[in-house]
């Protein structure tokens, strides 16, 4: 595995393509809880179902690969482009879900509290963890990082291994994108953005192309 830091670098004239992939099923997916910074790893059926899918579906080419630090997308990661080594990028981890890690999803989305977590009001912390604003300006400085990366190194094509929350987040940043995109990524599944130089770096904003892969949603 390589680790990069972030560099917010200005290129003109270049457009990438990011395939962004939600990691595999865990156990605590299974049970319905939050995860978020716990290093969690995929289940055997977590494993199975990627397999499967890479089998019937093949994933879009890719110069380079980014994950996110935690294990359950790094195994994704090795799944989906196993001749790939990844590229860690720590900006990339879910939200942190702070005190509320772990609690049964069903049962916090039905009180005052999980209402106010899961509004649109980004500047709502979880207790002892971020604001939906905290991850997405990760976010933005994650796509800096990769965005810059690839410049130097001439990559056109990007696939990320990231997490649900982490894609909900940067794409309801882009009001036209969100209305297009589900409110839970499927495990193993995600979307074509493709990011242009000239707009990117001035007013952070992308396009958000298809679902991927469009067959198995």
């Amino acid at each position: 595995m390589i680790s990069v830091s972030a560099q917010s670098v200005r290129y003109s004239k270049v457009k990438l393509n990011l395939y962004l992939f939600r990691h595999g099923k865990t156990a605590f997916n299974e049970s319905g809880l939050l995860s978020g910074t716990s290093d969690d790893p995929l289940t055997e059926e977590g494993v199975y179902q990627l397999k499967k899918m890479v089998e019937k579906f093949q994933c879009p080419s890719a110069d380079a690969l980014f994950s996110s630090p935690l294990s359950r997308c790094i195994q994704t990661a090795a799944i989906l482009y196993p001749e790939s080594a990844p590229i860690i990028v720590p900006d990339l981890r879910e939200i942190s879900f702070g005190q509320l890690e772990h609690t049964p999803i069903q049962d916090l989305q039905s009180s005052n509290l999980g209402r106010q977590l899961f509004s649109n009001d980004f500047a709502v912390r979880f207790p002892g963890g971020e604001s939906k604003q905290d991850c997405l300006d990760r976010a933005i400085h994650s796509m800096d990082t990769i965005f810059s990366e690839a410049c130097k190194q001439g990559w056109t094509r990007v696939a990320v291994s990231s997490h649900t929350c982490f894609i909900q987040i940067l794409l309801s940043s882009v009001k036209d994108k969100a209305s297009k995109a589900a409110a839970v990524v499927p495990n193993g599944m995600g979307y074509h953005i493709l990011l242009d130089s000239d707009v990117w770096f001035r007013n952070r904003t992308f396009t958000l192309v298809d679902k991927i892969p469009r067959e198995a949603w």
